[in-house]
């Protein structure tokens, strides 16, 4: 599914199959490996613009250090980024191989528009073409587990996962200095999932406190 040559002429998206148009939303996913500096660099800008607390080699580094690959959000009409969102593989002793979700943002002009929960899907169905079922993440904010839940749930209505488990765990000062709880525009959290907020709001996102949440996924037979 292609951009129309707006979004990067040199590079061919990977994982033609995975990609998927919504609401004239458009994901691409590129193997960091695969990109060249510029583009590089206009990833950098727009991550630093939506996450400003984070220094410029930080926001590079989430993707070239910290990413095998990218889901870039594209809207169709305009062909601009309006979202960006890391994934690695990565492997560990007692628990094998699984995703990472690294980093994502949203260009606040589009918040509200379901980006997010795309990009998470996105990065879900990425996962399952590799044989990868636990997927981790570290956050802040209850937005973003709400997002992930949406997506997973939306994933199982469709017959595509059979099911999942969601397990969370404090991780002390795993945010540092660079700890926020909502981005500014974040919509409000769906009704069915208003009782994240408590667990939430309890973590100290002063001492850059975060959850670590372990997603197990089931695949559809």
């Amino acid at each position: 599914m292609a951009t129309r040559g707006t979004m990067h002429d040199g590079v061919k998206p990977a994982f033609g199959k995975l990609m998927r148009t919504e609401n004239d939303i458009v994901i691409n996913v590129y193997p960091i490996k695969s990109l060249d500096g510029e583009f590089i660099e206009r990833l950098t800008d727009f991550n630093q613009l939506c996450f400003p607390p984070c220094t410029r080699e930080d926001c590079k580094a989430d993707m070239t250090e910290r990413s095998d690959f990218v889901h870039v959000a594209v809207d169709r009409g305009s062909g601009e980024i309006i979202g960006i969102a890391g994934e690695a593989a990565i492997t560990s002793e007692g628990r094998g191989v699984h995703t990472y979700l690294s980093f994502s943002g949203v260009a606040e002009s589009a918040r509200g528009r379901g980006v997010y929960q795309k990009m998470v899907r996105s990065r879900i169905m990425h996962s399952l073409s590799e044989g990868i079922t636990e997927i981790m993440i570290h956050t802040q904010n209850a937005n973003v587990e709400n997002g992930i839940r949406h997506a997973l749930d939306k994933l199982a209505a469709e017959g595509i996962l059979e099911g999942y488990e969601i397990s969370r765990k404090i991780n002390p000062g795993r945010m540092g200095k660079y700890g926020v709880a909502r981005p500014a525009g974040s919509a409000p959290l769906e009704s069915r999932y208003q009782e994240l907020n408590k667990e939430y709001e309890a973590l100290n996102a002063d001492n850059g406190d975060a959850f670590e949440i372990t997603i197990r996924i089931k695949p559809a037979a």
